[in-house]
């Protein structure tokens, strides 16, 4: 019988280097990992918007491996595992699946990794998000979406990317199902402006919200249709397909149009703050 996360396509691979024929104290590590990660999946299963995340990825038979991290880095992410396809077309990237990094003791409270959320009232991220957010990107891969080279812009300037905008957009709605803090950029852990903080409020985020989710929710009708049956607080996502045209005009409002100016002025000057904490080894860098 397959693993539970295998029923999805994912398929869990522990570290590459053990000798042939590694002792129980060698094979430890690696089944503490494989324990977490599979219970993280299991988590994120339960929730309606996990549930229609796993199933999608199943649904276009493309293989996800998840594998640790390198010892003492920090960072999660996503990347294809190959590019046979050579068509010099960035979002006909992947031939032979996707892989992710994740290390889900990197999240814990105490780690040094989460240290660098520990400054400017940052939310604190449990791994089973972190892993749902790689997750969204292993998806995008999946359906030939993927396109990392659309900036985020205006008042999604702490977003850094189009895609990490859909990613901490499915996050904030996987997180308002479960009742917990909703992260508004991509940047660092920042909480979401109360005044953005309902399904249809968050488009006045900044003039290019409507036409963002839009967007996702054209490339991704499958996907985006399970999620908003999810009846939240926060789910802009239900709020496009149901309340088109209040949404659109939230988009337009003095609001959006407000952080649209100041967005970028604020991460710009985070960025010199964080800058100069790192300098003076009063904030982790990374």
């Amino acid at each position: 019988m397959p693993n539970f996360e295998e029923l999805f396509n994912i398929f869990l691979v522990p570290q590459h280097h053990q000798p042939a024929f590694p002792t129980p104290k060698q094979l430890a590590p690696d089944l503490a990992w494989l324990n977490r990660v599979r219970q993280d999946i299991v988590t994120i299963s339960k929730t309606k918007v996990g549930d229609a995340l796993l199933r999608s990825i199943k649904y276009h038979g493309i293989i996800v491996t998840i594998q640790p991290n390198t010892p003492g880095s920090c960072g999660d992410g996503t990347w294809p595992i190959d590019d046979d396809l050579h068509t010099g077309n960035p979002r006909l990237m992947i031939s032979q699946g996707m892989s992710i990094w994740f290390s889900p003791e990197n999240h814990d409270l105490g780690h040094k990794c989460e240290a660098r959320y520990k400054v400017f009232g940052q939310l604190h991220i449990e791994s089973h998000e972190v892993l749902l957010h790689e997750l969204v990107h292993a998806f995008r891969m999946a359906t030939f979406r993927l396109d990392r080279s659309v900036k985020a812009t205006k008042g999604f300037a702490f977003y850094d990317t189009r895609e990490e905008i859909y990613a901490v957009l499915i996050q904030g709605i996987y997180a308002s199902e479960r009742g917990t803090g909703i992260r508004a950029s991509h940047t660092r852990h920042f909480p979401i402006d109360p005044k953005l903080d309902s399904s249809l409020e968050f488009f006045r985020s900044g003039s290019e919200a409507f036409k963002i989710v839009e967007q996702f929710c054209k490339e991704n009708p499958g996907f985006t249709k399970m999620v908003a049956e999810v009846r939240t607080r926060f789910n802009p996502i239900r709020a496009y397909y149901c309340w088109r045209i209040e949404a659109k005009k939230l988009s337009l409002s003095k609001l959006a149009r407000d952080r649209d100016a100041v967005q970028p002025v604020f991460k710009d000057l985070y960025e010199m703050m964080r800058h100069n904490l790192k300098k003076y080894g009063i904030a982790s860098g990374g």
